[in-house]
Order: C-alpha cells, then structure tokens, then sequence
C-alpha cells in the first residue's frame, strides 16, 4: 500500500564527499574485458540488471550466468528478481539466497543499518526508507558480503549483500519494491 496515515517518505541527502569517493573506486580488470560464448546477450556488457519477477528462471540458465560471472561480470538482483518460482537452489547458489519455502515480507518504513565496507562509507545509520523487506529467505551468508540489514522479528536479516564468483561479483537489493524508492538519492548511489 502507498504511505498513508502515519507513513511518510524519506529521501535523504546525499553527503559531499560521497560522489568523489565513489568515483575513486576502481572496476578491476576483468570489469574492463568481457569473455565468453554465453547466451545472456551482453558478451560486450560488464554488468546485467535484473529487475522486478522472475517466472522464466530455471536451472538451466544457471550456466549462462556462471559464464557471464566467468568472465569478469557483474549481475545486479534487485528486489522480486531473486525470486525463483522453481529450482530455488540453483539460483541461491548464484545470489546466496533466494525467494522460496518459508520466505516471508512486509510492507511499510525499514531502517537499513549499513555495516563498513567501502560501498557504504559515509551512509546514514540507519537509512530510513519506505518499501518492503524479504527475510527467512532459504540460502545462507556464506560466501557473501552483506553490507546492509533491516530488523525483522526482532533479527539483523540481510537486505543487501555482494557475492564474488570467480571473476564475477552479483549485488543483492531487496529494497526497490515501490517506484518511489528509486527517486531516493541515496537508493541511486547504493
């Protein structure tokens, strides 16, 4: 439901310094050369998005985004995009988890507390947002970075997360169920 009584927005500013830190962070090498005979369509891309429902997914196209990833690609996942409505742990071992059995959700305000790392340097703790949080999500941490958690039953539940495969990286984001979380400065820079 969009905000209403009680619910407000929150768009956050953006601090100075964080444009030029970015900046500063390097793509390494295998970001820059792009391999593969894989059927993605992006032989020439260095990061494909994936956005909104998955319905198509199924274990057989678990090989053409480890091609991607081997060589040197990166895979962004964001918020309903890791739901898999089959062969849930093909894709978890991509992503580290995935949509499945027992997954649960709200909507409504979330506060991501962002851990250190140099993704994050320099974000509010915590960032306030409006949108819909995932967690008891089948798959585990192993492997993989979270750099950001809400609350949810009382537990830290990874929302946001970096994964290295081989040459490749994938970045997790729940966050992003509503239209009006793209328009937070700070969702753009993350």
């Amino acid at each position: 439901p969009a905000p209403g009584a009680g619910q407000r927005l929150h768009h956050h500013r953006i601090p100075a310094e964080l444009p030029y830190r970015l900046n500063r962070l390097r793509l390494g090498e295998g970001d820059r050369k792009r391999q593969g005979g894989h059927s993605l369509g992006a032989q020439r891309a260095d990061v494909v998005a994936f956005y909104h429902d998955n319905p198509a997914w199924v274990a057989d196209k678990a090989a053409d985004l480890d091609a991607f990833l081997g060589g040197g690609g990166g895979l962004i996942f964001l918020h309903w995009s890791m739901n898999a409505y089959r062969d849930v742990d093909a894709l978890k071992q991509r992503l580290g988890r995935s949509w499945g059995a027992g997954a649960k959700f709200r909507y409504g305000p979330e506060e991501l507390t962002f851990t250190p790392h140099a993704l994050t340097a320099g974000f509010p703790n915590p960032a306030k947002f409006t949108d819909e949080a995932y967690w008891n999500l089948p798959g585990s941490d192993e492997g993989s970075t979270v750099l950001a958690t809400s609350l949810e039953e009382g537990k830290p539940t990874p929302q946001v997360w970096l994964k290295e495969q081989g040459k490749g990286r994938v970045f997790v984001c729940i966050p992003g169920h509503f239209t009006w979380t793209f328009d937070d400065p700070l969702y753009r820079v993350l």
